[in-house]
């Protein structure tokens, strides 16, 4: 899901005529090294960028990176910035509108002219018409999700290999590179070097404008000493050699993520929890002392609102340093639960032999009214990696959530979702030969009319040909967006922290990454399941209706047919642990995963897998999508995720989570599972939580998102905002306070079960 309409801006810390005056300077940049070789060209660029978009140390703040986005820029997704070179006509327009200055408004004119045509997402899409006019009619109408698919171009996902910068430091990722590039004419090399050279340049001024900003604090001794703790960090820094504090270690990985334009952070108890513990042991650091380091490293990963990112993996396998990383994980969720951020997206690894204090804690913050941590099941889900995306057990240990929840390889792998499909609206278009009444054109493919469709059996088989068809077109466009992206770009700090890139001497989309995948974002396919359900039952083997009726009675969402309606609400539903309404949807989702999974090596990537994440899409995609025949009606929201269509499971827990597991795991690359208690339920009864999520990870369970509220608490604050602004619910894969939702997805959250 493209998320950039849920910016939430930050003010710029810069003057219109600065931020014009940089805008002017990288577009003269751009121009002039426009016959350069892809990396030096991105170099050049980010010498201006940085550190100009950085800001300085603001008061209270323990490290350096907050970061300002202008029109025009370089990065790799869209919920911080922009794809590649990027440009931003909204924000060219705020200019405009803030400023009367004539020779202000020449300058903004002439960047806006050179760069309108030169935005990265704009030109994948100026691809996919080129390269399949057809398709790119029944895909361009994303803007307000209105079809059966959609797709960006965007470098989601990136987890880097922080463990290679923390044993290396800069110096040694530059020894590395100089033992390689022994002719000094590898491009990728040399372009390289100047991007660490510009990193140490950075931290560089920073350390001086740190140390300024500590000598105008004369009279305030404390926040002096703070700011010149930063500063003498910000100076071992730039030396370029191995951190040597917990302190020193953070920056220099934060920094560092910041400029490569990543916003998530892979398994930072792994990396940082040995320089923690030594901190510790060596009374370097008392523990209130880290944990407030970690408390305000959070508070700047939060300030980035990047809504559905900011992942922190915590917990699990494969870990170098099992008691410092433990250490580490214990006071993070501490400082999860004290500041009650959106962000990080703590998500915890559990496995059977671990250390028991971890889930215990983990369990315990989630407790207080916080969303996080996110429990992951190790036992199943490094297996599943494995399978799914063809790599050894050794290597699946690494496998980390991001974004919604898809699941990457950390420092290995690219897989970010680039596509998307409505599987409910795909059934949809299906009953109507291809026809979309929504719009009014045909956005689907002819796979039959419905005359034809005599048998359930002839129904299903159409609809599969539906389905097939889109995704071996999306497939087609996954591809496509990462052609778009390394023509024009090296993305030369994330290569540098992607195995293999140096040692093969290639950017990560050029054949640099040991594991080039994607990933299709699937939605609506509970829906989808139990319509198919439904009309099994109630058209084929009850013969209530045939179908002609049935598409008669869902174009008119149902009016005048409350009885036929009540009759398909009735029919059997998924998340009940009963075989009629999971097999289905245990159908469906092979289907639709092993269709996807298939169809990598047509388009030359090493996995491309279904990711069944929802964040708010089932909403958005539910208000285009007409009454389905499962009972749903018009413009109302779709399942999330795995789980079951809100009010359907009507069992109980366990049932709904034993539903949970029929659903294969080692065919993807993530899914999401949300369950709401209520406070009472979860902080009295704490030994059946535990009972149940114990038996759920022992059947299968891979993953788990727990949002605890009282009874009746999100009725009250959907009708009275301003009491309950510090309440925090799951969407899907993200979290947000309440209030600050749509209206439509608050309703989403409050009809989901409530165990109590």
């Amino acid at each position: 899901m493209d998320n950039s309409n849920m910016w939430i801006k930050h003010k710029n810390n810069r003057s219109i005529k600065e931020q014009v005056d940089i805008l002017v300077k990288l577009t003269e940049t751009h121009k002039k090294c426009i016959g350069l070789p892809k990396s030096k060209r991105e170099v050049e660029f980010l010498k201006i960028l940085y550190p100009a978009s950085i800001r300085n140390l603001e008061i209270g703040d323990k490290f350096i990176g907050k970061t300002d986005y202008s029109a025009v820029g370089f990065g790799c997704v869209t919920s911080t910035s922009g794809v590649g070179y990027f440009f931003h006509k909204h924000k060219i327009d705020e200019l405009k509108n803030n400023t009367k200055d004539k020779e202000l408004l020449e300058k903004i004119n002439l960047v806006e002219k050179y760069w309108c045509d030169k935005d990265t997402q704009e030109n994948f899409r100026k691809e996919l018409k080129k390269s399949n006019p057809e398709f790119f009619k029944k895909f361009a109408k994303n803007d307000n999700y209105s079809c059966v698919v959609c797709g960006f171009s965007r470098l989601s996902g990136m987890q880097l290999n922080y463990n290679k910068l923390l044993d290396l430091g800069v110096n040694g990722l530059k020894k590395s590179i100089l033992s390689r590039n022994k002719d000094g004419k590898n491009d990728f090399y040399r372009a390289s070097l100047e991007a660490l050279d510009l990193f140490l340049d950075i931290a560089n001024h920073f350390e001086i404008e740190t140390r300024k900003l500590a000598q105008s604090l004369i009279g305030d001794k404390l926040e002096r000493e703070e700011v010149l703790k930063v500063s003498n960090c910000l100076k071992e820094i730039k030396k370029g050699e191995k951190p040597k504090s917990f302190r020193e270690a953070i920056q220099l990985t934060w920094l560092y993520g910041v400029v490569a334009g990543v916003v998530n952070y892979g398994r930072m108890d792994d990396y940082l929890g040995e320089y923690l513990l030594d901190d510790l042991n060596n009374d370097k650091l008392t523990e209130k002392e880290a944990l407030d380091l970690v408390k305000s490293f959070w508070k700047m990963i939060a300030w980035r609102k990047t809504v559905m990112n900011g992942r922190v993996t915590i917990g699990g396998k494969g870990r170098r340093n099992e008691k410092a990383a433990d250490k580490f994980a214990m006071i993070a969720m501490e400082a999860t639960r004290i500041n009650k951020d959106l962000e990080p997206q703590l998500t915890l690894r559990i496995y059977e032999n671990q250390n028991k204090k971890l889930l215990e804690k983990g369990l315990e913050v989630i407790s207080e009214g916080c969303t996080f941590p996110m429990i992951y099941n190790d036992e199943v889900n490094i297996p599943s990696v494995a399978s799914a995306m063809n790599v050894s057990l050794k290597e699946a240990e690494d496998y980390v959530p991001f974004g919604c929840g898809e699941i990457i390889l950390c420092g290995k792998s690219v897989g970010t979702p680039n596509v998307l499909i409505n599987t409910l609206k795909a059934l949809e278009v299906t009953l109507r030969n291809g026809y979309d009444r929504v719009n009014d054109v045909s956005l689907g493919y002819n796979t039959g009319k419905i005359e034809d469709f005599d048998t359930f059996d002839k129904l299903l088989e159409a609809y599969k040909t539906q389905l097939k068809i889109h995704i071996e077109e999306l497939a087609k466009a996954q591809r496509l967006s990462y052609d778009v992206m390394k023509e024009n770009c090296s993305f030369i700090y994330v290569s540098l922290l992607i195995d293999d890139c140096i040692e093969k001497g290639k950017e990560l989309l050029s054949g640099g990454a040991r594991h080039l995948g994607g990933t299709l974002e699937v939605y609506g396919n509970i829906n989808s399941a139990n319509s198919l359900t439904a009309i099994k039952k109630i058209v084929f083997e009850d013969e209530k209706i045939n179908l002609k009726q049935l598409v008669h009675i869902l174009d008119r969402n149902f009016n005048g047919f409350e009885e036929i309606r009540n009759e398909l609400l009735n029919a059997p539903k998924y998340g009940n642990d009963e075989a009629e309404g999971d097999l289905m949807a245990s159908k469906l989702h092979e289907y639709v995963c092993m269709c996807i999974k298939e169809s990598a090596k047509d388009i030359g990537l090493d996995s491309f897998l279904a990711v069944v994440i929802n964040n708010h899409s089932n909403t958005i995609w539910g208000r285009t999508t007409l009454a389905s025949a499962d009972g749903r009606k018009k413009g109302q929201f779709m399942a999330n995720g795995n789980n079951p269509y809100n009010g359907t499971d009507i069992n109980g827990p366990t049932a709904m989570l034993n539903s949970l597991t029929k659903l294969k795991t080692d065919i993807h690359a993530g899914s999401v599972q949300n369950m709401k208690f209520s406070r009472s339920m979860f902080k009295n009864h704490i030994n059946i939580i535990n009972q149940l999520l114990e038996v759920y990870f022992e059947n299968g369970g891979s993953q788990l998102m727990i949002t605890v509220v009282d009874p009746k608490e999100l009725e009250k604050a959907y009708n009275n905002p301003t009491n309950y602004r510090n309440l925090i619910v799951r969407v899907g894969g993200f979290s947000a306070r309440f209030v600050e939702l749509d209206r439509q997805v608050q309703k989403e959250v409050m009809e989901r079960t409530l165990y109590e």
